[in-house]
């Protein structure tokens, strides 16, 4: 059974918090002390009103990227959570915030689809399950590496072959029979007849 670490990178978490809450001061600060007009882009012109408004949201959506971040960062440093990769099923977490397992044999595993999102350059991706019960996303950017990623994604295509090409085993039952009727005993005051009735 092979064993990997599944949690957000620490570092990458704690400079994402670092980023997105400056961001929230800075664009805060700009909502209550600069009421200009601003032109985005050379296109959209926003009235000193709207401006103010339009730096409100960034620094409310800079706001909602530093909890995640800081939840990100806790996961990062406390959870123990990990990813089993065994010769029947794959175990792993059942969500990001459980403690608990969840176990995917790989008889249930549909189909499997790599998507890969490109961020700044970068590239992040994702192997998506598809069970009988939904969808369990298996995160690269949660694995140690790219390496982790990929010997997983081998072993789970490994596994759903093996399960594929396993003989079917029959189970035969037996078949039930009708009850008998029990045989009832004989009258002893019956009267016996002897020879042949004409």
């Amino acid at each position: 059974m092979q064993v990997y670490t599944y949690r957000p990178d620490a570092a990458k978490m704690l400079l994402g918090l670092v980023f997105s809450g400056l961001g929230a001061v800075f664009m805060a600060l700009q909502a209550l002390t600069d009421h200009k007009a601003i032109l985005i882009d050379g296109l959209i012109y926003l009235a000193p009103g709207q401006a103010t408004t339009f730096r409100w949201v960034v620094a409310g959506l800079c706001a909602i990227l530093s909890g995640a971040a800081l939840l990100a960062l806790g996961m990062a440093l406390f959870s123990d959570h990990r990813i089993l990769v065994g010769d029947e099923a794959i175990d792993m977490p059942k969500s990001p915030f459980s403690p608990q397992m969840a176990t995917i044999p790989y008889r249930t595993i549909r189909s499997t689809r790599l998507t890969t999102v490109r961020v700044r350059g970068r590239e992040y991706r994702f192997l998506k399950l598809a069970t009988a019960k939904g969808t369990v996303t298996v995160n690269e950017a949660k694995l140690p590496d790219a390496e982790a990623f990929e010997a997983v994604s081998r072993a789970i295509d490994a596994g759903m072959k093996r399960a594929q090409s396993a003989p079917l085993v029959s189970q035969t039952r037996p078949i039930p029979t009708a009850p008998q009727a029990p045989s009832r005993p004989a009258n002893p005051n019956a009267p016996r007849t002897f020879g042949r009735r004409t």
